[in-house]
């Protein structure tokens, strides 16, 4: 009898611990940034094109800031059909920049890190007017694909918190089975 209790509640325990792993998980969950490596574009820059997804028809903006803080990009587009937005980002001085996406609402849907490579010729060509192109300039269009090749993981709701109950759960029914064979073997 002690047994049944004690397999029921391992049972209900798993349960509670895996609800919030499912909520993760939920289908409609929208959001996300993702892109391609930055690729020479010809010019002494670098080109990226990054996807942000939000909810089908409403605004999502992309802002870029280096390594200093500074805006280097800021765009806002209407999310396709599919809820993403492409933009394309020039970047022409070597380092890191961070990218993040924001809804109309400015909540963060995402971010995704984007490294121009040292050695890069900084600046951009030169047209012959004295101007160079201006690091962050580009264009998008209003739908897109996410990007591949990223080296990024696409966002499947699991994060660390995920994975800490994951984990509890699993040394849950571990001790439980442990406590269950124990149980068994003092019965016998």
């Amino acid at each position: 009898m002690k047994v049944t209790r004690l397999i029921a509640l391992l049972v209900a325990a798993f349960f509670v611990l895996l609800a919030p792993t499912a909520a993760f998980a939920y289908p409609g969950e929208e959001g996300g940034v993702s892109a391609t490596p930055p690729a020479p574009s010809g010019n002494g820059c670098y080109t990226s094109q990054v996807t942000v997804e939000g909810a089908p028809g409403t605004d999502v903006t992309l802002t870029v800031i280096d390594e200093d803080g500074n805006v280097v990009f800021d765009e806002t587009q209407a999310a396709g059909p599919d809820g993403t937005a492409t933009f394309t980002v020039e970047l022409c001085e070597p380092g890191s920049y961070l990218a993040t996406g924001t809804d109309a609402e400015g909540n963060e849907l995402g971010s995704v890190e984007l490294t121009v490579p040292q050695g890069s010729q900084g600046g951009g060509s030169d047209d012959g007017d004295g101007t160079a192109p201006a690091a962050g300039s580009g264009s998008g269009s209003g739908s897109g694909s996410a990007g591949s090749g990223s080296g990024n993981l696409p966002a499947t709701g699991a994060d660390s918190g995920t994975m800490l109950t994951l984990a509890g759960a699993l040394a849950l029914l571990l001790v439980g089975g442990v406590t269950l064979v124990a149980a068994k073997r003092k019965a016998l």
